[in-house]
C-alpha cells in the first residue's frame, strides 16, 4: 500500500513540473515560431449589415470564402502575398490564387501555406459569419469568426475565435469563446503545405475549443548567417530571431591573425565590434554576417631576377594594417623594367625608386627584373653629321 501510494505522490509531482513546461513550450519549423502569449481580443464590427469597402469585409454561410487585398504585401514561406483568403471553416489562407475551399483536411499537407485557426466543418448559415476588418496603430488586419460547428448548425452553439495579421508577417490567434459540445479537430496550426513545414497548434498546446480565453503567436523567423575567410571563426554561423529580437556573434581570430573587416548586409561593421562580440538588435530583416581575418605580423621578402640591380630591404616585418616602403636601386648602365608584387605588375607605381605597399594584411613577395639601358644614335645628331658611339 506504500508502495502505491508513494508511486502516485511522483506521479503528482511529475504532473507539477511537467505542466507549467507546456505552457513555456515553443515549436518551430525554421520559418515561424508558436508560442504562447497574453490573452489579448481585438475583435471587428462584426456586423453583417454594414456596408463593405476596402477596411471592412465579411461574407458568411456555409463552404463560403472571400478575398481580401492586403494593405501591404506580405512574406510569407519564403513568397510574397499581396492577397489573403479567408473561408468560413476557419482558415486564412495566403493568396487568393493558391487558396483551396475545404475543411478538417491534412494540416501537414494543406495544398498551399495556411493559418489554421480551428481546422473543423464549421458553418455561419444561422449564425455569424466571417469578418475581415483593417485597423491601424499597429498595422493589422483582424479576420474574426463567428460560427456553429456543421453538426450544429441552426442550434445556436456559437464559437468565437479570430487571427490578427501584422505587417511584418506575425499572426496571433486569439479564442474567445467556445459553445459547442460536439467539437473536433483535425490538426490546427500554420502550414506551408509542403508535408515538412507546419507547427500543430492542437498537437503543441490543445484542440481549440479547449483553449478559450488564451492566445497564441506564430512569430516569422528571420534567418542571420555569419561565415568568415577562414584564419578564424564566427559562431554561431545560423541562427534564426523574431521580429524585434536580436542576434550576438562570438569572433575568434586564429593564432597570429585579427579581425580586420567585419560587414553585416554588405555594410561594414567593424566598429561595432567589442571584447570580440557583435550584436545585432531590433532585427527585423535577413542578415549575412562576414568575417575577414588577416595575419597579426605579415612578412615583406624582396628579391631580384637576374641581377644588375638591389631591392631592399631584402626582409622586413610588418605589423596588420600598417605601409611599408621597398627601394628599388639599378645597378649603373640599369634601369628598372618590371616590379612584381605577388606575381602581380605593380611597375606603374614605383616613383623615384620607391614602392609603398599600404595597409599590408598579407605576406608579400617582390621581385625586380633590371634591364640595360642602351644609347641610341639622335636625329639631330644625324643632321649634324655627328655620331654617337654606343
Amino acid at each position: 500500500m506504500k508502495k502505491a501510494v508513494m508511486a502516485m505522490w511522483i506521479l503528482l509531482l511529475l504532473v507539477a513540473i511537467l505542466s507549467p513546461l507546456k505552457t513555456a513550450f515553443a515549436a518551430s519549423d525554421g520559418y515561424y515560431q508558436l508560442s504562447a502569449v497574453t490573452y489579448e481580443w481585438d475583435g471587428t464590427d462584426a456586423n453583417r449589415t454594414k456596408a463593405t469597402n476596402s477596411k471592412y469585409y465579411y461574407t458568411y454561410g456555409d463552404e463560403y470564402s472571400i478575398g481580401y487585398r492586403l494593405p501591404w504585401v506580405v512574406e510569407s514561406y519564403g513568397r510574397y502575398y499581396p492577397y489573403i483568403a479567408a473561408d468560413t471553416n476557419g482558415n486564412l489562407w495566403f493568396s487568393v490564387g493558391s487558396w483551396r475551399l475545404g475543411n478538417s483536411f491534412d494540416l501537414a499537407n494543406s495544398g498551399g501555406p495556411v493559418i489554421s485557426a480551428w481546422n473543423n466543418d464549421l458553418s455561419s448559415y444561422y449564425y455569424g459569419g466571417v469578418y475581415i476588418q483593417y485597423k491601424t496603430n499597429p498595422e493589422r488586419v483582424v479576420i474574426e469568426w463567428q460560427a456553429e460547428t456543421y453538426i450544429e448548425e441552426g442550434l445556436y452553439k456559437p464559437n468565437n475565435f479570430e487571427i490578427v495579421f501584422f505587417k511584418n508577417g506575425d499572426a496571433r490567434i486569439d479564442y474567445k469563446s467556445f459553445s459547442t459540445t460536439v467539437g473536433k479537430d483535425f490538426g490546427s496550426g500554420i502550414s506551408k503545405g509542403d508535408g515538412v513545414h507546419y507547427i500543430n497548434l492542437s498537437t503543441a498546446f490543445d484542440k481549440p475549443f479547449n483553449l478559450a480565453g488564451k492566445s497564441f503567436l506564430f512569430a516569422k523567423l528571420y534567418n542571420v548567417t555569419a561565415s568568415t575567410n577562414g584564419n578564424g571563426t564566427i559562431t554561431p554561423i545560423s541562427t534564426a530571431t523574431t521580429y524585434g529580437g536580436s542576434s550576438t556573434f562570438a569572433i575568434t581570430p586564429a593564432d597570429g591573425y585579427l579581425l580586420t573587416s567585419l560587414t553585416d548586409n554588405g555594410v561594414d561593421v567593424t566598429a561595432s565590434v567589442s571584447n570580440n562580440s557583435y550584436t545585432i538588435t531590433n532585427v527585423t530583416a535577413n542578415h549575412t554576417v562576414m568575417a575577414t581575418f588577416n595575419k597579426l605580423i605579415c612578412t615583406v621578402s624582396s628579391s631580384v631576377s637576374g641581377g644588375n640591380g638591389s631591392v631592399s630591404p631584402a626582409s622586413t616585418t610588418v605589423n596588420s594594417g600598417h605601409n611599408t616602403i621597398v627601394t628599388v636601386t639599378p645597378a649603373p648602365g640599369y634601369r628598372l623594367a618590371l616590379l612584381y608584387d605577388n606575381k602581380a605588375s605593380v611597375t606603374e607605381r614605383v616613383s623615384n625608386n620607391t614602392y609603398t605597399i599600404a595597409n599590408v594584411i598579407t605576406d608579400h613577395a617582390i621581385v625586380a627584373v633590371f634591364t640595360e639601358i642602351t644609347n641610341r644614335p639622335s636625329l639631330l645628331n644625324y643632321r649634324h653629321g655627328n655620331t654617337i658611339s654606343p
